[in-house]
């Protein structure tokens, strides 16, 4: 008795189903329906559709190659400010702490927020993962 969802699979492919066995596909490679020219026509409509797929893929691998151009040459220049502007930020905090004004533990909050622990980092994970959804794009319009 075959597992739900897999009688299609033996109407391809009854010799595994004959044996008893299962089908195993290592990881990176698909089971291609060209076993028994089974059904050609469907090779032809997947292969169309990963066409249309890639060309519609195209614009948007192109304005991620810009962005995250455009966002890794501005970070580098907002790192230079925001480290200039933290260093700013902890000693005005640390002169109100020493002087017992009420403004010094708001002072070091924002220090923290514009060092590079802070929004800083949190800058850097979106424009990292933004690079890597477009090499996953231009690893499918070339794969």
């Amino acid at each position: 008795m075959p597992l739900p969802g897999f009688h299609y699979f033996g109407t391809i492919c009854p010799e595994v189903l004959k044996a008893g066995g299962i089908l195993v596909v290592p990881p990176g490679q698909r089971y291609n329906y060209h076993v028994r020219n089974h059904k050609p026509h469907f090779s032809r409509r997947y292969q169309a559709m990963r066409i249309i797929l890639k060309l519609l893929a195209a614009p948007f691998v192109l304005a991620l190659t810009l962005l995250v151009a455009v966002l890794n040459f501005a970070f580098s220049f907002a790192s230079w400010v925001f480290c200039a502007l933290s260093f700013l930020c902890l000693i005005g905090a640390l002169f109100a702490l020493i002087t017992g004004d009420r403004w010094g533990i708001q002072g070091l909050v924002i220090a923290f927020a514009v060092s590079p622990f802070g929004l800083p980092a949190v800058a850097e994970w979106l424009i990292d993962k933004l690079d890597s959804l477009n090499y996953s794009l231009k690893s499918f319009i070339t794969g």
